[in-house]
């Protein structure tokens, strides 16, 4: 064999050594990064919605939000309409006041166009409408947790005195699109899923203090204290029949928040789940509650990690989730695979997630 030869053999044979080693760094995340994921993740810093790409590059902010959200502290959901991106908020322009509430819907395209619409409460009760506001799957309404009340008296601490609670669960209000398919109204609040209740000094309230739709839109995975009917901050994790109402429990144990159902037909929920020695990891668990598998467990110095607001990919096999540390050096949106792989830094000190498509 000539020189030539030789040197064209050896090339060849360094290419495809490359190649493969090439493959086994995608294959083990590239830097860290887990396989799969793709779309956008879209995150709240500042009163600004920002997106980046999911491996965490090309972070571009959106839009500045006009207010602050009383309501369910995340403040801004996601979701895709007609080939427009829309956020919308729970807002309310005088809340500081506290003695005039008037909630609002605002919408948000990417542009920083934005459409309000009074919402017309009627009788329900604004000062419970604390429940994580979000899109219904189907894009057509937007849904949120509340209880309708008959002839209601407050306190001076806003505790109900007396009156008759005549519904309790997730509301909705369905919202009309016009010819461009951009928000041009919404309806009047009508219950959409009743839940168990809770007694409190507010009176009856909802037993669910955060909830996800499946992706069909046929159940809820919710977080409340379904278990113990002593409190409106609940911890339990159960789903909800949106036709039958059925009940089913989860996970019994205190501790659990946040939980979102993954994509397609995965049937598996992502969720915090409290820590005895104090913060709370990333869980995952079977929506029959089987197979609970411990994603992520922060390191615990003295001072409480917490995770929070954690979001699927797309596809299913990452995590999104925000870490809450007293280090700004760790304080960030993060993601990992479902086996707890390629845990990665992507953003740092943001207000929050809003949601990965």
């Amino acid at each position: 064999m000539n020189r030539t030869l030789k040197l064209a053999g050896m090339a060849a044979w360094i290419a495809v050594l490359c190649s493969t080693l090439t493959v086994g760094a995608a294959q083990k995340g590239g830097g860290g990064l887990p396989n799969g994921g793709g779309g956008k993740i879209f995150y709240d810093s500042n009163l600004v919605a920002s997106s980046m790409n999911h491996d965490g590059t090309a972070k571009t902010a959106l839009f500045s939000r006009t207010a602050n959200s009383p309501y369910g502290g995340l403040a801004a959901s996601y979701s895709l309409h007609n080939g427009k991106r829309w956020f919308f908020q729970m807002a309310d322009p005088s809340y500081q006041q506290f003695q005039n509430i008037a909630p609002e819907l605002r919408f948000y395209s990417q542009t920083g166009q934005y459409r309000v619409f009074a919402l017309n409460f009627e009788n329900l009760d604004t000062t419970t409408t604390y429940g994580d506001p979000g899109w219904v799957p189907g894009d057509q309404e937007v849904s949120f947790v509340s209880r309708r009340i008959v002839d209601p008296v407050w306190d001076a601490n806003w505790d109900l005195v007396s009156g008759t609670v005549t519904e309790v669960g997730i509301f909705a209000v369905q919202v009309f699109y016009d010819g461009a398919g951009e928000p041009s109204g919404i309806s009047a609040p009508y219950l959409k899923v009743a839940t168990p209740r809770v007694t409190t000094t507010y009176g009856d309230c909802s037993a669910v203090s955060s909830y996800d739709w499946s992706p069909n839109g046929t159940a809820l995975v919710c977080s409340g204290n379904y278990l113990d009917g002593t409190s409106s901050v609940g911890s339990s994790l159960f789903t909800i029949g949106t036709s039958s109402g059925v009940v089913q429990v989860v996970r019994s144990a205190n501790g659990n928040h946040w939980p979102v159902w993954a994509p397609g037909t995965l049937n598996r929920i992502a969720y915090a789940e409290d820590i005895s020695t104090g913060g709370r990891q990333l869980c995952t668990i079977g929506t029959n509650g089987s197979g609970r598998t411990v994603v992520f467990v922060p390191k615990q110095t003295g001072t409480g990690r917490f995770v929070k607001f954690p979001c699927w990919s797309p596809d299913g096999t990452v995590i999104s989730y925000y870490l809450v540390a007293p280090s700004n050096n760790e304080d960030g949106i993060y993601r990992i695979s479902t086996s707890g792989s390629g845990k990665t830094l992507l953003a740092l000190w943001p207000a929050g997630l809003i949601d990965w498509k």
